[in-house]
């Protein structure tokens, strides 16, 4: 594992560089993507960058749950205010709406969970730009299946349109990228 690893921690390098990626790391279940997960959150955290995580695969009847938890931590960022109102109370309203439905029981909180709509990719990316000017942010997700890409396409997307590159991610999946039906990584 020491050159997934070593590659790893390039990627968090990259974009800290301002040259933002999405790196994915996959492998079968048990054979040490958690470990590697938390060595990235570990080396994030002692090179300055900001830090989102999120757990894909805890809650297969969520889709959106790593969006939900990416933009719950998103809100809590120093700078996060700065962006535009009308996307900040989008983010803000889907998180809430979230919460508020896995409080309930599970018929009614699957119907609740579906009628939620998510943010926009443009209202991630703005909260995104707000907060990477003082320092690169870097999202680590782990459980991507293919239930929860569509969430994971909206992270991405909204990376991708951050302009100075400081922002990227580390996704970790038991199915490789092209059983995903996402592409070679």
């Amino acid at each position: 594992r020491e050159a997934e690893r070593q590659a790893l921690l390039s990627a968090l390098f990259d974009i800290q560089g301002g040259r933002g990626t999405v790196t994915w790391l996959w492998a079968p279940e048990g054979s040490g993507k958690t470990r590697l997960l938390a060595e990235v959150v570990k080396s994030a955290t002692i090179n300055g960058l900001r830090l989102l995580t999120a757990d894909a695969g805890a809650d297969e009847s969520d889709p959106w749950r790593l969006l939900r938890e990416a933009c719950a931590q998103l809100l809590t960022q120093p700078g996060v205010l700065g962006a535009d109102p009308a996307h900040l109370g989008a983010v803000q309203e889907f998180v809430s709406a979230g919460q508020l439905a896995c409080t309930l029981a599970p018929p009614q909180r699957a119907e609740a969970l579906a009628a939620i709509t998510p943010p926009t990719v443009d209202a991630v990316a703005e909260l995104l730009a707000a907060v990477v000017h003082e320092r690169a942010l870097v999202v680590v997700v782990d459980g991507v299946s293919a239930s929860t890409l569509p969430a994971l396409g909206v992270v991405t997307a909204a990376l991708d349109r951050v302009e100075d590159g400081r922002a990227g991610a580390v996704v970790a999946s038991r199915l490789s990228p092209r059983r995903l039906g996402v592409g070679t990584p």
